[in-house]
C-alpha cells in the first residue's frame, strides 16, 4: 500500500479510529464497543459474528473477545490494508469521474467508516456535483438510533471534507478534538471553514 490516496485514506483512518488496550490485565489489544454500539477491532474493523453474519453489538462484549483476531499492532496495519481494499470494491463499479488522491481517498474513508447505502449515496453525489457532494459529506454525522450529531463523526465529516478539497485537515482536527466542545462550537467552525 504505498499509492498516495492510500496513505492519505489510511491517515484519516487511524486518526479517527484508535487501537484499544483498554484492557490491561489482558496482553494485547481489544476490540471495542464504537460510538454507533457496535464491536470494532484495530483500527475499526467491523466484527462480525460468523453465526449470524450480523455485527456484535452492546451485550456482546464476551463474544467480540472471543472472535477478535488483532492483538498487536502490525495485525491492524495488515486488517487495515485488507479493509481499504474491501472500501475500495464499493467505489470502482459506481465511480463514473476521474478524481484527484484526496478526493479518492475521502472517498475510501468514507467507505470504510459508513453504510453501504450512505457510500453508495456519496460516490453517486461525487458522480453528479461535487459541490453537491461537499455539502452532502457534512450531514453524514448522526448516530443511526436517535439521529443526533456525534461529535466524533462531525469532526470526521468535516475533517472528510478538508481533504477532499485538498486542504490541511490535521490542524483542525487538533482544535476540534479538545474535550468539551460543544456541536454548537462544531457548526460554528464548520460554517467559518465551508461558508455554510
Amino acid at each position: 500500500m504505498t499509492e498516495q490516496k492510500y496513505i492519505l485514506a489510511s491517515n484519516i483512518i487511524r486518526r479517527f479510529e484508535s487501537l484499544h488496550d483498554g484492557d490491561l490485565s489482558q496482553i494485547g489489544l481489544q476490540p471495542k464497543l464504537a460510538p454507533e454500539g457496535y464491536y470494532t477491532e484495530g483500527w475499526g474493523h467491523l466484527i462480525i459474528d460468523p453465526e449470524t453474519k450480523k455485527p456484535l453489538t452492546v451485550g456482546q462484549k464476551a463474544r467480540a473477545y472471543k472472535l477478535a483476531k488483532v492483538s498487536a499492532k502490525e495485525e491492524a496495519d495488515k486488517l487495515l490494508v485488507e479493509d481499504l481494499h474491501v472500501a475500495e470494491m464499493r467505489i470502482i463499479p459506481i465511480l463514473k469521474v476521474v478524481l484527484s488522491d484526496n478526493e479518492y481517498a475521502t472517498m475510501l474513508d468514507l467507505c470504510f467508516n459508513l453504510s453501504y447505502n450512505s457510500s453508495i449515496t456519496l460516490i453517486n453525489h461525487v458522480n453528479t456535483d461535487k459541490e453537491l457532494f461537499k455539502k452532502k459529506v457534512l450531514l453524514y454525522c448522526k448516530d443511526s438510533v436517535k439521529k443526533q450529531i456525534l461529535p466524533g463523526l462531525k469532526i470526521r465529516r468535516i475533517c472528510d471534507r478538508l481533504l477532499f478539497e485538498g486542504r490541511e485537515w490535521q490542524p483542525v482536527a487538533n482544535e476540534l478534538q479538545r474535550k468539551g466542545i460543544t456541536i454548537n462550537e462544531l457548526l460554528q467552525k464548520e460554517g467559518e471553514l465551508f461558508k455554510v
